[in-house]
């Protein structure tokens, strides 16, 4: 049976922005490669010896790969974008879970990060999840300047995948918390900008 789309009801704050969110299409995949090639832009600059044009090009190839992964294995997720206007502004790829909401992606583009966008959906999330008794999830790189939003969301790492945390939030009562967990470590981020209020997951 096909998967059906089930999109969140938006925050306040997005709506009150302009910001809707349906389901993603094609036709939006050179929007998200853009938003995705900027959001990781300055993890690039520690690359001296690759000139820009190189640097768009690897990224760009790291987004069809991502995108192709998600295709292929995630079949059951929702694939949503945020739009204002007609514009592709980012997008959320939720996991919906018996007891658990696996955030897969989420990232808004530039000129929306740092601007409380990424905080009002996780909340959201979280108040879904304390609704239904879910947890809240999602596999976070250990250099991503977003660790710093998500331990500040109350997530706690709950396991290590290569170069990713696993980190949950969890609703009281939900039977995966226990006290010995703890926030991600955070390390210098001084190489990259300020402001950053949500990132790629992965």
């Amino acid at each position: 049976m096909p998967h059906v789309f089930n999109p969140i009801p938006l925050p306040a704050l997005l709506l009150a922005r302009g910001v809707a969110f349906r389901e993603m299409t094609d036709d939006d995949l050179p929007a998200l490669k853009r938003i995705f090639v900027s959001g990781r832009w300055d993890e690039m600059a520690r690359l001296e010896d690759w000139n820009d044009a190189q640097k768009t090009a690897f990224l760009e190839q790291q987004f069809d790969l991502q995108h192709h992964h998600y295709a292929t294995y995630f079949v059951d997720t929702d694939f949503g974008v945020f739009v204002a206007g007609t514009e592709v502004i980012g997008r959320l790829l939720l996991d919906r879970r018996a007891d658990d909401l696996r955030i897969v992606d989420i990232q808004f583009g530039e000129g929306w990060r740092g601007r409380g966008l990424g905080s009002a959906v996780l909340r959201q999330l979280k108040e879904i999840g304390r609704e239904n008794g879910q947890s809240v999830s999602i596999h976070v790189e250990h250099l991503n300047p977003a660790l710093r939003l998500y331990n500040r969301e109350g997530f706690l790492v709950t396991g290590q995948e290569g170069p990713y945390w696993l980190m949950h939030w969890f609703p009281e009562g939900h039977p995966g918390w226990n006290a010995d967990l703890k926030p991600a470590p955070l390390p210098d981020f001084g190489w990259i900008r300020d402001g950053w209020d949500s990132a790629p997951s992965n």
